[in-house]
């Protein structure tokens, strides 16, 4: 689908961070202790989609590894093998402790030392480089606070760690936000090993201010000193030709422009100094709201660190203090935007704080200085940490004209918000806001809310921007609408091309997606005779993850309540056959999970057809056996429950705080094709085994770069093969594919099998540096390692830690033979001359 962004009127923001680097390096612990890539603790852990650990550092190991009081400019973190995700808001955080232990959550007076940054892990030592150190006494023990919070999930990093006779760390690992939560998944007295990037005392300043603000329509700004190491004295340059030796000084600036500002430090070991270009905006001729009626003032500045902390709007950012200033007006700050049209806003109103806060946005759409409730009130939010939306800007407003918005936090217990009530600990923030009328055509953008059915039912959504009127919708199966956002239903299976074109008083615009829509009604589930609800969704209750057959589906918790994936996600059993049933829970609480089949497919689950019930346990496990009477080449239903422990839910009743799932089976009487493996890899050819299941007569085979849907008909078939031994060729070098395996029997079809992954080599560039590409994986236990690096050594281990092979080589190429051992999973660990690689290899 094609974006586009539209360039407004927006005041150029300035953010900036001190990054210090000077200092020498210290590592504290020196272990070689690892984890495994799905245990903790570890520091960049992504197995479940964020963690928050909290460790503490006696004064002791700091003094030893040759620190004393002085500043902490940088911390950094040995990683063995990579998490393989980038870390969003990624953050470190430090105090001072008495405590010589810790097996509780302390969140008090927390210095935020570095980020909150988005974060890739590396090999290697990860070095974060603090944009606010942190002085340390040299006597106090110090406690240590990471946290990160994705939308998705990878690995944990494999970290060096040591091991100590205290308890040194605890974390919390969650599929929701870990970073305010305050349960505890683990206290370790393993802690990963930690490299200080310290500043002896005895050194010259390192140059650091801020600005209560980058822009000003007065003029008037006030500047404050950030440098460490002790400066005794100091000299400023506001650009405009004036300078200060005040610490802390305040300037007004009298003309308008933007402004350089230089800081010379000093102290008895030298001076440092600092320059920043374009720091400061002023403009004196600033076309400002009118005034408003009110001006809310923050009953307690500053208690429970409430208030915002961050503000953006469209393309425009503004991060300040929280409701330690109060009331703030930011009018001098403008924002651009059309009538219309649909922008991003975010809102941060809960940095460090123990409480959630409400959150509204007003706008002066009449200008007159009053914000009318309801009709003024653009979005509001209730007890959160933050605010994220896309706000539409209303058509009626004055247009052409600087309106005032205005926006509020404070802390949920005050109840709702009034623009012009005093909230208690929160703090409200007024901005300058010109709307206008953009003249330009539409640009024409959908989504739907699938590509691929069963059913045939599809809802579209209209994304065009600049405030279409009028929309023609063309579904590619001979019928059309013109309703903004139709749901149509596919009769017949097919691949279909869908268009739209949406118009304005200015134009039109078409966008036209091929092939977006694919539908297959052969494996359509009879619609169940009832869709359960989740009531009130609490703690981490609900269905994470699914196994079953070749169904492995991770998801949301019971947040997102119940879930149909009948169509996306079936397995492909045989009749007869025994398959293992296992639902992940989360690790919090014991849940009663149970699961029925729809063997009789009328719609309905009956007693009989329940083939798992699993009371007050943690991911449940069952084997279902598929009845040797079912009908084939035909899909059923499976549901699965799963609630809090005593719910005794039946398959048609509302859950309280987990939530219900849908997935199908799928049967066929045509042997699966087993044991299949991929054999030799070449840059266009791979290899294909496997073994008959003995009525077959031929089979076939699908492939196309990884993840494509070969239910759906996607990518390459080769039909009617008469071995069971096949090399696929004219593949595209250093290409990631996906193989599936398929027997054909006199009028029937068996169940596709797979996929089975691998990667045709790069001959001219096998791996880069420090790097090892492992083919084919999965395998049958025979595979090759290549690495351009030279390899010294090679270890294998199962998966509860033991060596199965041990040794030393020198090689860049290495076969390994693992067909002795059982199936399953084993992790290789690759030692070159410098570094070490942990990978995952699966022998089927």
């Amino acid at each position: 689908m094609k974006k586009f962004i539209f360039a407004v009127s927006i005041l150029t923001v300035i953010t900036h961070f001190n990054h210090y680097s000077q200092g020498t390096f210290h590592i504290v612990g020196n272990g070689n202790l690892q984890n495994a890539n799905n245990n903790y603790p570890s520091i960049y852990g992504n197995f479940y989609r964020g963690v928050k650990n909290q460790f503490i550092v006696r004064a002791s190991e700091m003094q030893a590894a040759g620190m004393s009081a002085g500043t902490i400019t940088g911390m950094g973190f040995n990683v063995v093998s990579t998490s393989g995700a980038t870390l969003d808001d990624f953050e470190i955080e430090i105090k001072t402790t008495s405590q010589n232990s810790i097996t509780s959550w302390d969140n008090n007076n927390l210095t935020t030392c570095f980020g909150p940054v988005d974060y890739i892990d590396q090999t290697g030592w990860n070095q974060h480089d603090f944009n606010n150190p942190f002085q340390w006494d040299g006597v106090s023990n110090i406690i240590i606070k990471t946290c990160f919070y994705n939308n998705t999930w990878a690995n944990n990093a494999v970290m060096k760690m040591s091991n100590y006779s205290y308890n040194t760390l605890i974390y919390r690992r969650r599929n929701n936000n870990p970073c305010t939560s305050n349960w505890i998944n683990g206290v370790e007295s393993k802690r990963p090993n930690i490299r200080f990037q310290w500043l002896d005392p005895n050194t010259p300043p390192i140059c650091g201010f801020t600005s209560n603000s980058n822009s000003s329509c007065s003029g008037l700004i006030n500047f404050t000193d950030q440098s460490s190491n002790n400066p005794n004295s100091w000299l400023w340059d506001f650009g405009d030709g004036n300078t200060s030796t005040a610490q802390n000084p305040s300037h007004t600036y009298t003309s308008s422009g933007n402004f350089d500002v230089q800081l010379i430090s000093y102290n008895s070991f030298g001076s440092d100094t600092l320059t920043y270009p374009n720091f400061i905006q002023v403009n004196l001729a600033a076309s400002l709201p009118v005034a408003s009626s009110c001006s809310p003032i923050t009953q307690f500045p500053g208690s429970f660190n409430c208030g915002i902390t961050e503000f953006q709007f469209g393309n425009y950012i503004k991060t300040s203090s929280n409701s330690i200033e109060g009331y703030a007006d930011f009018t001098c700050d403008s924002i651009g935007v059309f009538a219309g049209q649909f922008y991003p806003l975010l809102a941060v109103h809960n940095t460090n704080s123990t409480l959630s806060q409400n959150f509204s946005m007003w706008i002066d759409l009449n200008n007159n200085g009053i914000f009318e409730v309801p009709g003024e009130e653009i979005y509001s939010n209730i007890q959160a940490d933050s605010s994220v939306a896309t706000i539409q800007i209303p058509t009626v407003a004055t247009l052409n004209t600087p309106l005032r918005l205005r926006i509020m936090a404070d802390n949920s217990f005050s109840g709702g918000l009034n623009p012009c009530s005093n909230p208690n600990n929160g703090q409200a923030e007024d901005y300058t806001i010109f709307i206008s009328i953009d003249t330009s055509p539409p640009s024409a953008d959908f989504t739907s809310d699938l590509s691929y059915s069963c059913d045939g039912e599809v809802s579209f959504t209209d994304l065009s921007s600049n405030v279409p009127f009028a929309w023609y919708w063309d579904f590619g199966d001979g019928n059309n609408s013109i309703i903004q956002n139709p749901t149509h239903t596919y009769t017949n299976s097919g691949e279909y091309d869908v268009t739209l074109i949406s118009t304005n008083a200015y134009g039109s615009d078409t966008l036209f997606s091929p092939q977006h829509i694919e539908v297959d009604t052969a494996f359509a589930v009879i619609v169940p005779n009832c869709s359960p609800s989740t009531l009130s969704y609490c703690c981490d209750y609900g269905i994470s993850r699914v196994q079953f057959a070749n169904i492995n589906h991770p998801t949301l918790d019971g947040i997102e309540g119940y879930q149909d994936y009948s169509c996306e996600q079936q397995a492909f059993v045989e009749a007869s056959g025994n398959y293992t049933l296992k639902v992940y829970t989360g690790p919090n609480n014991p849940q009663d999970t149970k699961a029925w089949v729809d063997f009789n497919n009328d719609g309905i689950f009956d007693n009989n057809e329940k083939v798992m019930e699993k009371l007050n346990t943690y991911d449940p496990v069952a084997i279902v056996q598929i009845p040797s009477n079912i009908i084939s080449n035909v899909p059923f239903r499976l549901r699965i429950s799963s609630d809090e422990v005593g719910a005794n839910v039946g398959p048609c009743d509302d859950v309280n705080r987990g939530q219900i799932e849908d997935y199908a089976l799928f049967v066929s009487t045509c042997p699966d094709p087993n044991n299949t493996s991929i054999g030799q890899v070449s840059k266009n050819t791979v290899q294909i085994s496997w073994n008959p299941g003995g009525s077959e007569n031929s089979w076939n085979i699908a492939y196309g770069q990884a993840g494509f849907n070969v239910q759906g008909g996607a990518g390459n078939t080769i039909n009617n093969i008469f071995v069971n031994s096949y090399f696929v060729t004219g593949l595209t070098e250093s290409t990631n594919y996906d193989f599936y395996v398929q027997a054909n029997c006199d009028n029937q079809i068996s169940n596709w099998v797979g996929p089975f992954n691998t990667t045709t080599l790069d001959i001219l560039n096998p791996t880069s540096k420090k790097q090892v590409q492992i083919y084919p994986n999965p395998n049958n236990g025979l595979f090759s390692i290549i690495s351009q690096e030279e390899i010294t050594k090679i270890e294998v281990y199962d998966l509860i830690g033991k060596v199965i092979q041990n040794t030393e080589v020198s090689s860049n190429i290495l076969n390994l033979d693992l067909t002795s051992e059982p199936k399953g999973i084993y992790f290789v660990r690759v030692l070159l001359k410098d570094s070490i690689l942990l990978k995952k290899v699966i022998c089927k």
